[in-house]
């Protein structure tokens, strides 16, 4: 069969090993694969999940090697020797027992090669060494904690995919040194740091933060809520900003109900008008709440969705398998079908990057042999360094980007950015909603800050003057279209005949394809939407994830698709338009369930086909948190292992039940013992290898375990001041390491606007000290902040919004 490689894609002519296992690593090969790199996926050992497998596998050549016997060693050596890039998720142990030591194919062979692992715990922790699945590393990481409330277990891989998106950064940002070095290195990064970056605000805001700030008071706000419907159904409300809830008022009065706006324009105070994330008071929220009701149980959801979905939040709320049919009806690129040589058709996740210059490349796998490989790859020379590398601090040193972007999406690609070197400006409206200033704190940590109100002809004319002086080689925006972004003149075809070498970056809620192109779209509407409110819910009433893994995801996806283009720039000067949206982040956590909902499927008819499928669901991983006698403790293994296990310990069903209801029929088990006799109890039961048991840990707790963990020179994340603030915050670093160019430790960011009189004296236009500067709340008296905390926490609890 033919190879699946591009001549023409943004990494085309970029060759990668990949010895992945489950998601993390399959899943940076197939980012790769997409942009036209040719990925050789090493097949060795049993599969815990065929499906799985065959969906991540899609654009790579297959080659199977033993490597236990010397002669499959000596292939992947080989291999190895001609690869611009590897990269590994493999448990410890495997790689030293196939003595593979990549720094001693840097030194001896190959001194060009980026070599990148994912791990669940970062080198050296001593969690590494236990028992290996997606649960432990999120119940250490903080990921299935709440703003309120015991800690609720998903099974959405966040851990695997947030590891995999950082990776295939320091993938590509290895490859930009490499060509300014000469040389190779190696990136590392782990599960268990991609979930505490996955809950940056969790830890952020647990961790204590200003008294000016009230996190749960945006919980609490009946503009951000999900409501019944006639028919039994949920839609998705999300009219936080002004404009957005004015215009829902017009179009419900529109419709007919004209009573219950003039009863919802009497109880809105002028606070909650100026800003409708902060409703005044709790009475206020109550009333508004019960008007929404009764005129949403009016209609049904689709309907609803006819009604008000262009122009504001307001959707239905679905499962993945619904979103997945209904996207691909509209002209979307989230879903793909693959005509796999296993299954034949097989529903996988769309592209994750798209560019117009440089389409991506979704092609079924192909098996072939290692020597038809290996002679192909060994009619390229590999370049020499001579001299040893050139002086590179960083990554993308003497970089310049852009980042006109908001919220948090754009400003977590451009923050990622900088912490991989490059000098980052962030231009930002003027806008003082206080929940943007919490996401500042956050996200425009490393940058430098000016705000502008380029609304008006003269704000655009300094838009552009800034453009032209500051030179970026990469400009990052997040309007909902493109048509808005040429309203600005900040379109890509404005910018690239202005600047013909620029990466222009887009992040959107759904793409710049098919009938969903101009919808607007937040975090919470995005989840709703895709599947995982209801998926989160466990049945009931839909609920919101309360971590923005969406927006830090589709931010990673941005940085990627930025660097990307950067890539395409150093190599040939060329300047490309590279583009991701929320929804297809929001399929990529969804992926066991996409491959759960066909297995049944496709394994028949491999069957029918004649091929062999090890499908053993005795291999597949279950977990769940659970109270103990001593607090939460997240149970996860092999669900054999787990059966057998809770069998020899007296739970009677635990032969006979399903699997889903395993854990729970061992729920009286689990109340009568503390975690310690649990553990032993596991490993007199023979388990201690497979099964593991993770304590919940308090934020306090997190920080003090990585401030003792931690091998770095610094913490990944610990206490700093911040700028414009008394009290010291905590701090989450980027989990990415490089061996030769590291990443930056970035400044925490500055005041949000605290650079808008110098940028705006370089092009000519002094303006007074202090102007545009955006300050943070004042602090309220301790007492007035608790109780206010409470109240709202618990209001939106209550609400059922979180």
């Amino acid at each position: 069969m033919t190879q699946p490689t591009s001549d023409n894609g943004l990494l085309a002519g970029t060759r990668v090993v990949e010895l992945g296992q489950s998601i993390a690593a399959p899943l940076v090969g197939m980012l790769l694969a997409e942009q036209g790199a040719e990925v050789v996926r090493v097949v060795f050992g049993s599969s815990t999940d065929p499906v799985l497998d065959g969906m991540l596998a899609r654009g790579k050549s297959e080659v199977v090697v033993d490597l236990q016997q010397p002669e499959g060693r000596a292939v992947l050596l080989q291999l190895l020797g001609r690869a611009d890039v590897v990269v590994e998720n493999l448990p410890p142990g495997i790689l030293s027992r196939a003595q593979l030591d990549f720094d001693r194919i840097r030194e001896h062979a190959n001194p060009r090669l980026v070599s990148c692992s994912l791990r669940e715990f970062p080198l050296g922790d001593p969690r590494g060494g236990g028992p290996h699945n997606e649960a432990a590393a999120g119940m250490a990481g903080f990921l299935y904690e709440k703003p309120l409330g015991k800690p609720l277990y998903h099974d959405f891989p966040i851990g695997s995919v947030m590891s995999a998106l950082y990776a295939v950064n320091g993938v590509v940002a290895a490859l930009i040194a490499r060509f300014r070095t000469g040389r190779g290195q190696h990136v590392d990064t782990s599960q268990y740091q991609a979930n505490l970056c996955a809950q940056v605000l969790q830890v952020f805001v647990k961790a204590g933060v200003p008294r000016g700030f009230l996190p749960l008071k945006m919980a609490g706000t009946p503009f951000m809520s999900v409501w019944r419907c006639r028919d039994e159904r949920w839609v998705y409300l999300h009219v936080t900003l002004p404009a957005h809830n004015t215009r829902i008022l017009e179009i419900l009065e529109g419709e007919g109900f004209v009573e219950e706006v003039e009863r919802l324009r009497s109880i809105m105070s002028e606070e909650t008008l100026r800003d409708p994330s902060q409703v005044t008071s709790i009475p206020e929220a109550k009333k508004i709440r019960k008007v929404y009701e009764k005129i949403f149980l009016t209609r049904t959801a689709d309907e609803w969705e006819e009604v008000l979905a262009r122009e504001i939040c307001c959707i239905k709320v679905r499962t993945i398998d619904e979103w997945l049919t209904d996207s691909a009806e509209a002209g979307m690129t989230d879903a793909c079908i693959v005509d796999d040589p296993v299954f034949g058709e097989l529903n996988a996740p769309g592209p994750g990057v798209a560019c117009a210059e440089y389409p991506p490349l979704v092609v079924p796998r192909v098996q072939v042999e290692s020597g038809e490989i290996i002679d192909r790859w060994s009619e390229r020379e590999i370049p020499v360094c001579t001299g040893g590398p050139q002086p590179l601090r960083h990554p993308l040193e003497g970089i310049r980007v852009l980042d006109l972007s908001r919220i948090i999406a754009g400003p977590c690609a451009a923050r990622v950015l900088a912490e991989l070197g490059a000098d980052v400006l962030s231009v930002q409206s003027l806008t003082k909603l206080d929940w943007a200033l919490s996401f500042h704190l956050v996200f425009n940590a490393g940058k430098r800050s000016m705000t502008l109100d380029f609304s008006d002809d003269a704000g655009k004319a300094q838009l552009n003057s800034i453009i032209d002086s500051f030179r970026p080689d990469a400009f990052i925006q997040n309007y909902r279209n493109l048509d808005l972004a040429r309203v600005i003149g900040i379109d890509p075809d404005t910018l690239h005949r202005r600047y013909p070498e620029l990466v222009c970056t887009h992040l959107n809620a759904y793409g710049n394809e098919g009938g969903w192109r101009d919808r607007p779209g937040f975090e919470q509407v995005v989840q709703a939407v895709t599947g995982i409110q209801v998926a989160y819910a466990r049945g009931g009433r839909p609920k919101l994830l309360p971590s923005p893994i969406i927006d830090i995801g589709s931010g990673l996806l941005g940085a990627f698709a930025t660097l990307l283009g950067l890539y395409r720039q150093v190599q040939n000067k060329e300047g490309t338009f590279v583009a991701t949206h929320l929804t297809s982040v929001a399929v990529l956590f969804q992926i066991h369930r996409i491959a759960a909902s066909q297995r049944q499927t496709l394994i028949a008819r491999a069957i029918e086909r004649g091929i062999s499928v090890d499908d053993d669901p005795g291999r597949r991983q279950l977990a769940d948190v659970v109270k103990t006698k001593g607090g939460y403790v997240c149970v996860a293994g092999p669900a054999d292992d787990l059966r057998r296990w809770l069998d020899a310990a007296g739970v009677h069903a635990a032969m006979t039940c399903s699997p889903e209801e395993l854990l729970t029929h061992a729920r009286p088990y689990f109340g009568k013992h503390r975690l310690e006799a649990l553990r032993s109890a596991v490993v007199r039961a023979g388990f201690g290898r497979t099964v593991s048991l993770v304590e919940n840990r308090s934020v306090r707790h997190i920080v003090e375990d990585v401030r003792r963990l931690d091998r770095g020179p610094i913490p990944m994340v610990y206490r700093r001041k911040y700028p414009g603030i008394d009290q010291e915050l905590t701090f989450v670093r980027n989990p990415l390491a490089f061996s030769m160019t590291p990443i930056v430790d970035i400044e925490t960011p500055p005041m949000r606007g605290a650079h808008t009189r110098a940028v705006l004296s370089a092009i000519g236009e002094p303006v007074p000290e202090g102007d545009g500067i955006v300050p943070y709340p004042t602090n309220k008296p301790l007492l007035l902040w608790l109780v206010s905390f409470a109240r709202w926490g618990y209001y939106a609890w209550k609400s059922g919004n979180i």
